[in-house]
């Protein structure tokens, strides 16, 4: 028989041979062995992971452009409802305030009125027509009162009515961005909720469903779900909410370690050992050796071997020394 198929068929038959190796049959081989642990999860790569709002944030405007406006909390700072953010000054806040009132002062005048005219319609002693017209009088100034109260519930005037304090509508994370939303309304800053404050992390499909936590300098946040479309290959994985004693600011990309919530057992590297591109190691049963195959899913910051945990490997004692030596020996004896 040619060589190379000698080296074949010793390879192949080790695949299906099971059988165990003699310790005695070692001679002055100098063998230790190190007990397998195990572990009901075990930690990945570092990968890069964003810290986003999980919903969109909610959006505080004016009717105008202020003159002038000063935030006196910083950018991303976690604030409680009603307290002031920013305040603002010049002629749009003054005349601001002249228009809410007069609206507020039409609103009231058009309901009574309103109000006057409601039997009288009833009775049929006015109308249709004027009663129409006293009615859509009356509707649009009470959304024209409604739409300045919407500004007024988060304005706070000075007593001269020249300058404004701008509150938060809601706890959350204040974001300084401003600009022009539309004729109407010029956004000053928005409000991240505080239960929308998350870790985004983008893994492979093939290995994101498996991650349960996500551990960052001092701090580890669980999962709290997966989002359901693939992008790219990629699948959203976002944490429970982030806290403040995480120090993770919005917008920030943060380097993580994933948690996988996989049941694995840790082999030490000197343990391993590989034949035909498959990896394996020498498990200890009494006085003899047996080969384990291992699926291997990772690598511990120790260098450590991390391999899906199976019965075989249950509390195992696994060779740790003279394993090439031994590797040898066992393959001469799978090609017998």
């Amino acid at each position: 028989m040619k060589p190379w198929l000698i080296i074949a068929s010793l390879f192949a038959s080790l695949s299906h041979a099971v059988e165990p190796l003699n310790v005695a049959d070692l001679g002055q081989l100098k063998l230790a062995y190190q007990t397998v642990q195990q572990q009901q999860s075990y930690t990945g790569f570092t990968m890069s992971a964003q810290v986003t709002s999980l919903n969109q944030p909610r959006v505080v405007s004016l009717m105008q452009r202020p003159q002038q406006m000063v935030y006196v909390v910083p950018d991303g700072a976690l604030v409680t409802a009603g307290q002031v953010v920013a305040t603002a000054s010049g002629a749009t806040i003054h005349h601001f305030k002249e228009q809410a009132e007069a609206a507020a002062e039409m609103y009231a005048l058009l309901e009574a009125r309103y109000q006057a005219n409601r039997p009288l319609a009833a009775k049929n002693v006015i109308g249709q027509q004027q009663w129409q017209q006293i009615s859509s009088d009356y509707f649009t100034a009470k959304l024209e009162s409604a739409h300045f109260q919407h500004f007024l519930d988060y304005l706070q005037y000075s007593a001269d009515g020249e300058s404004v304090e701008i509150v938060a509508p809601q706890a959350g994370y204040v974001i300084h961005e401003q600009g022009e939303i539309d004729a109407e309304h010029y956004q000053v800053f928005s409000i991240v909720a505080t239960q929308d404050k998350r870790l985004q992390l983008n893994a492979p499909q093939s290995i994101a469903k498996d991650i349960s936590a996500l551990q960052f300098d001092n701090c580890e946040v669980a999962v709290d779900f997966h989002a359901q479309r693939v992008i790219s290959g990629n699948l959203a994985v976002f944490s429970q909410p982030l806290t403040d004693a995480c120090n993770a600011a919005i917008g920030a990309s943060m380097l993580v370690t994933p948690v996988f919530n996989q049941a694995v057992s840790i082999i030490p590297r000197s343990a391993v050992f590989y034949l035909d591109n498959e990896a394996y190691v020498m498990a200890r049963e009494g006085s003899s050796l047996i080969p384990i195959a291992l699926t291997v899913v990772g690598q511990s910051a120790q260098g450590d071997v991390i391999v899906s945990a199976t019965e075989k490997l249950n509390s195992k004692q696994v060779l740790t020394t003279s394993v090439s030596s031994v590797k040898g020996i066992y393959t001469g004896l799978g090609g017998e």
